[in-house]
């Protein structure tokens, strides 16, 4: 009896981390930013057709625009303040500094300067990086 109570537990808690997980991963924005990361993944498939490539860009910096509009669930959670005041200014700072990457990416693109396209895709995932370490909850 014991142990099937136990199992049901764990099972019961599995559900709510899942469900917990669903949640963030279906929010706007977390939609919105996997969209960006499609359009730069197909970069890939352009190869050395840069003008494709710029557009794939553009296409991601529109849908970086669009994201602006979203606050992120960590933001969110937090209490009204100074706190939450400086974490969603800085968010707004992020997207703006992502956004400006990925021109110098395009940038780089129209220019067809393999070293600067290098460049700016390394800066571009650093900066996804910091984001993610930044504005994405753990829920495990």
């Amino acid at each position: 009896m014991v142990t099937r109570i136990i199992t049901l537990a764990t099972f019961a808690s599995f559900l709510v981390l899942g469900q917990l997980h669903a949640e963030e991963e279906e929010s706007p924005l977390h939609e919105k930013m996997e969209e960006v990361n499609r359009s730069l993944k197909l970069l890939r498939r352009a190869g050395e057709d840069y003008e494709k490539a710029a557009g794939l860009v553009r296409q991601a910096q529109t849908l970086m625009l669009e994201c602006f509009a979203f606050v992120p669930a960590t933001i969110e959670k937090m209490p009204e303040g100074k706190e939450r005041n400086i974490a969603w200014a800085n968010y707004r700072k992020t997207m703006a500094q992502s956004y400006q990457t990925l021109c110098d990416l395009e940038l780089a693109y129209i220019s067809g300067d393999l070293d600067q396209i290098d460049d700016a895709m390394d800066e571009v995932k650093g900066l996804r990086k910091e984001g993610h370490e930044e504005y994405i909850e753990e829920n495990a």
